[in-house]
């Protein structure tokens, strides 16, 4: 009768031997295939600033009435350039005045830092000489330099996007221009300071994560070295999902902004390491039952695989009804967040198992799990949380709901009018400075109007109507004939076409202030009695537009994420 035994014992040891040897190898196979896939998209995971699209008209659908002011525009042939304000001030005496005009008359002719040769001169919207505008109070001069879109759109040799570069070597130019304080704001200034802070964020976020994360995952590991396999699989996650990003968005598939970005490498980093976090205990748990680590993490995987897959597909689910989003940045935010979570639970379900078995059980040090079969659900200050709450269910969900309740009370108070883009910078950077001269010495507005777009038979009525508005501070048609600064025109006929005109308005505030955007409202409303095919558009416009589909989709979107969630979690 032994011998009956030990045979198959024999045997069993020996089958355990090729059963972990193939373990082994699938381990090692995933682990090269994962190395294969990074190294392919981690590169490109590196350029996604690139593919970075910030401006603000690029958002709303073409239904908006500043979209269809800007299309209209078109036609008059008056560019739709970025807007890029240079506001010079100090002593302005004689031997200053000649040299803001010196700087004015060369400013074409700076070389763009990184382009290979490019002037400034080769990205503005129009060929036309920059003349200096001299403030009514002798104290402040500016220069409107409107930048081409599509110039701007093109990333340099090095592969860096352009504006930045324009800017700053617009900015190092001015440095060296004594006595003068020399300021680059305007739409084309705040964005190229936006595009500073946001690669700044990129690598902030992306270290203040890993940071937080390495120190929960320290705490709750307590091993000095078990932590870095799940931050390293939660790495891998994101450089995969941000290498199809920078795919997806490079063919214009899907558009990315600053806030995307931020959200994808935040998001990437905290739901790996949450996957990794439920697997990694559960797999601690069966090390206790099981004498093959191979065994305890087939056991541990499909346990955690329904749960696990559940949450990952409720969070695609949800950033999948982002794609109802009026906004354009809203609605590629949910796609990318989506393949954000779905490089997550991929790589934590298959490379983090894998890294797990090949370093074996010694990765616990210093608290190894031994094949004891102690049961670690039944100990710990959790399993007597768990326990409280299955004895009182009821007292619980009460308590819970009275509490959550309480504070979601005061959700009725929340109010999101947004801010300015000035003020949406913590620090003060140049553009913001700038914009703060403007504003001391000419009309806030000035160098960024808005448009308004009208039949050409109403054009007396709209420009005494907005002579009516007190934030209107110069309302001017275009002009058929060429306007020279400094020289009266001749010619006041306006530009008429397809029996059209176009009207600038100047407003007497900031053109991205709260301010401004009211003023929106009331010139819509003003000029829509006068005729309601009179369109209003610009920069404030657009400011304005995208804050009313944002409240649109607020009305929207957070009802219908909530209904589906509760079907998910009904039926799962």
């Amino acid at each position: 009768m032994e011998s009956a035994f030990v045979l198959p014992a024999k045997h069993a040891k020996k089958k355990s031997a090729v059963g972990n040897f193939k373990f082994s190898f699938v381990a090692f196979l995933v682990i090269l295939v994962w190395a294969g896939i990074t190294g392919v998209l981690g590169p490109l995971f590196g350029k996604l600033s690139d593919v970075q699209d910030n401006d603000n008209a690029n958002f709303l659908p073409k239904s908006a009435e500043s979209t269809l002011a800007g299309e209209r525009a078109e036609k008059f042939n008056v560019g739709d350039g970025l807007p890029t304000i240079i506001v010079i001030s100090g002593d302005l005496t004689e031997e200053n005045i000649a040299k803001a005009e010196d700087f004015a008359k060369n400013l074409k002719d700076i070389e763009v830092e990184g382009s290979e040769g490019k002037v400034v001169g080769d990205y503005l919207d129009s060929s036309d000489p920059i003349f200096p505008f001299i403030s009514e109070d002798k104290k402040a001069i500016l220069l409107s330099a409107d930048l081409s879109n599509e110039a701007i759109s093109r990333a340099l040799k090095s592969g860096e996007p352009a504006l930045p570069a324009i800017v700053n070597s617009i900015r190092e130019a001015a440095s060296e221009v004594e006595n003068l304080q020399i300021n680059v704001s305007g739409a084309g200034g705040i964005l190229a300071d936006f595009f500073e802070s946001f690669g700044a964020i990129d690598s902030t976020l992306l270290f203040t994560a890993l940071g937080v994360v390495a120190i929960i995952l320290l705490f709750v590991y307590r091993s000095p070295v078990l932590w870095i396999l799940p931050l390293t699989s939660a790495l891998l996650a994101l450089a995969t999902a941000g290498g199809i990003v920078y795919l997806l968005a490079d063919n214009e598939v899907v558009v990315l902004n600053g806030q995307s970005q931020g959200i994808l490498f935040v998001l990437v980093i905290g739901a790996a390491t949450d996957y990794a976090l439920l697997l990694v205990a559960r797999y601690r748990e069966e090390l206790h039952h099981y004498a093959s680590r191979f065994t305890a993490m087939r056991v541990a995987w499909k346990n955690i695989l329904e749960p696990t897959a559940a949450s990952a597909a409720t969070a695609i689910v949800a950033l999948s009804v982002l794609l109802l989003s009026e906004l354009n940045s809203n609605r590629s935010t949910g796609p990318i967040a989506a393949l954000g979570i779905a490089a997550a639970f991929l790589v934590t379900l298959t490379l983090l198992p894998a890294l797990l078995l090949i370093f074996g059980r010694w990765i616990f040090w210093p608290k190894i799990p031994r094949f004891d079969d102690e049961d670690q659900k039944l100990s710990g200050v959790w399993s007597k949380v768990a326990a409280g709450v299955g004895r009182r269910p009821r007292f619980t969900w009460i308590v819970t709901l009275v509490f959550l309740g309480g504070f979601a009370a005061y959700s009725t108070q929340f109010e999101a009018e947004g801010l300015s883009q000035t003020d949406s910078f913590v620090t003060k950077p140049d553009s913001v400075i700038g914009q703060e001269v403007l504003a001391e010495h000419f009309p806030a507005g000035e160098g960024n109007p808005s448009i308004v777009i009208l039949p050409v038979e109403q054009s007396e009525a709209v420009l005494a109507a907005l002579g009516e508005i007190s934030g209107v501070e110069s309302a001017v048609p275009l002009l058929d004939a060429p306007v020279i600064p400094g020289v009266p025109p001749t010619d006041f006929s306006p530009r008429v076409v397809d029996g059209e005109s176009l009207i600038y308005v100047t407003l007497n505030e900031s053109a991205d202030s709260i301010a401004a955007r009211d003023l929106i409202v009331e010139m819509r409303e003003v000029l829509g009695q006068i005729d309601q095919d009179i369109l209003v558009g610009g920069f404030t416009a657009v400011n304005f537009d995208i804050k009313e589909s944002s409240q649109r989709d607020n009305l929207v979107i957070i009802p219908t994420i909530l209904v589906v969630i509760f079907i998910i979690l009904l039926y799962c």
